[in-house]
C-alpha cells in the first residue's frame, strides 16, 4: 500500500530500472529513500507479525501435549519465513552491494 500511494504522488523518488537482490526478473527498484521506506515498514509489519505468533503459541501451548507441539512446529516455520521476508527485503540491490 506504501509503494502504491508513493507511485501515484508526484514528489515520489524516481524507479531506477534493474532487479533488486534475490531477483532475477527485471524490475523497476525504487531508489533509496523510498526503498528505506519500505524496508522499515516491512519491519514494523514483520515485528507485529512475530507478536501475534508469540500469542498464538501461548494459546496452543495449553492445547494437550501432542496438539501443542504440532502447533509449536508450525509458529516455528512461520517464523522463519518471516525472518526470510525481513532479510530479502533487508538485502540491498545487487549494484549497491559491491
Amino acid at each position: 500500500m506504501l509503494a502504491h500511494n508513493m507511485a501515484h504522488n508526484e514528489s515520489a523518488p524516481a524507479v531506477r530500472e534493474h532487479p533488486g537482490a534475490g531477483h532475477r526478473r527485471m524490475s523497476p527498484v525504487p531508489d533509496p529513500t523510498v526503498r528505506d521506506m519500505l524496508v522499515a515498514k516491512i519491519d514494523e509489519l514483520v515485528a507485529m507479525t512475530v507478536r501475534d505468533l508469540d500469542e498464538i503459541r501461548a494459546v496452543t501451548d495449553q492445547f494437550e501435549p501432542d496438539r501443542a507441539q504440532s502447533c509449536r512446529v508450525v509458529l516455528t516455520m512461520a517464523k522463519v519465513m518471516l525472518d526470510e521476508v525481513h532479510l530479502r527485503a533487508a538485502a540491498r540491490p545487487i549494484d549497491e552491494a559491491t
